[in-house]
């Protein structure tokens, strides 16, 4: 008996902790920052035009000394990459991206639901067999969690990858960078794998993972950022 009432006191205060520094202090706001970036870069095939839907696991969320809290569901992703011009050795596209999340679970009973649309534009540079792409992105999103206000911010995301084709198979791994004004300077490395069944139709699977660096916050502690994600879905060339 004494056992479990230690075990049980030591869960409350865990979740008191919790609730009070990552939900009463509202760093929603930056977790909001976070669900922005990695899906910028959710594309079709280089030079194209297209159309996705996708449809994934995000795992989102803080750790604050030590005390983890994250959110993590199912959620929609509807994409599109337009080819603007495309030359010889080089070429720019165009990205736009909207995603939803509703009633992701979290810690204390709370739910999260997530709206985020993003788009900008991909110059790319064709180097014998395979391509290198930069990215140049905006993106802007919203994060509610039960019993704390709505949170929203819009951000901007440079990136750099390479594309590379074997006959059907399409990998095209990239890193964006990101600075948050808490939780420090943020990586984002994206690995979507795509395979063409034929001239219309692509499936696509992506996973992401972010790695931040821990920093101090006054009054709260080590902060750091946790997020990762895997999707898969359809593209629709034409």
């Amino acid at each position: 008996m004494f056992n479990k009432d230690i075990a049980f006191n030591f869960e409350n205060l865990i979740k008191s902790i919790f609730k009070i520094k990552l939900l009463n202090y509202k760093i929603m706001k930056y977790i909001a920052s976070l669900l922005l970036l990695p899906s910028i870069i959710f594309a079709s095939s280089i030079g194209t035009n297209s159309i996705g839907f996708k449809v994934g696991q995000t795992n989102v969320g803080g750790e604050i000394d030590g005390v983890k809290g994250e959110w993590d569901g199912f959620g929609l992703e509807l994409s599109g990459n337009f080819n603007i011009t495309n030359q010889d050795k080089y070429g720019v596209d165009a990205l736009f991206d909207a995603t939803f999340g509703s009633g992701l679970e979290g810690p204390l009973g709370t739910e999260s639901d997530v709206t985020k649309i993003s788009g900008g534009l991909r110059p790319y540079m064709n180097l014998s067999g395979f391509v290198v792409f930069a990215d140049i992105g905006f993106a802007h999103g919203e994060f509610e969690i039960s019993g704390v206000d709505d949170a929203s911010e819009t951000s901007f995301a440079p990136g750099l990858g390479f594309e590379l084709k074997l006959e059907n198979l399409v990998i095209r791994p990239s890193v964006n960078w990101v600075e948050f004004g808490l939780g420090g300077d943020g990586t984002f490395f994206n690995l979507p794998i795509s395979y063409s069944f034929n001239e219309k139709y692509d499936l696509t699977a992506k996973y992401d993972v972010a790695s931040f660096d821990s920093e101090n916050v006054p009054g709260l502690g080590a902060f750091n950022y946790i997020y990762d994600s895997i999707t898969i879905g359809v593209d629709y060339k034409f």
